[in-house]
């Protein structure tokens, strides 16, 4: 789902489905988000925790998450150096930010 902050950025909301996640695990990944910072990773701008739902909002990626972009390439189009870069901005990304 998607909103906006501030009356100005666009933003992906990320919701708690019922029955989906135990609440403990979600907040565990807000927390992880909480603790990286990286040009290269998505920015975590609020969590939403007081009531259900439970809330992370984030910074909006225009194609969609990589999961999604990884899960949509079906045909296997991507290139093993593409793959492997991918895999590597995504390790440097994470620790430079620890």
């Amino acid at each position: 789902m998607s909103g906006t902050w501030n009356n100005s950025t666009p933003v992906a909301v990320k919701i708690l489905k019922p029955r989906t996640v135990k609440p403990e695990e979600f907040l565990k990944e807000a927390a992880i988000m909480k603790k990286l910072h990286h040009p290269k990773l998505v920015a975590l701008y609020a969590v939403c925790s007081q009531e259900e739902p439970l809330l992370i909002i984030t910074e909006l990626m225009n194609g969609g998450s990589l999961l999604d972009y990884l899960k949509n390439d079906a045909k296997r189009t991507m290139c093993w150096n593409k793959l492997v870069d991918i895999a590597a901005q995504v390790k440097h990304a994470l620790l430079m930010s620890l």
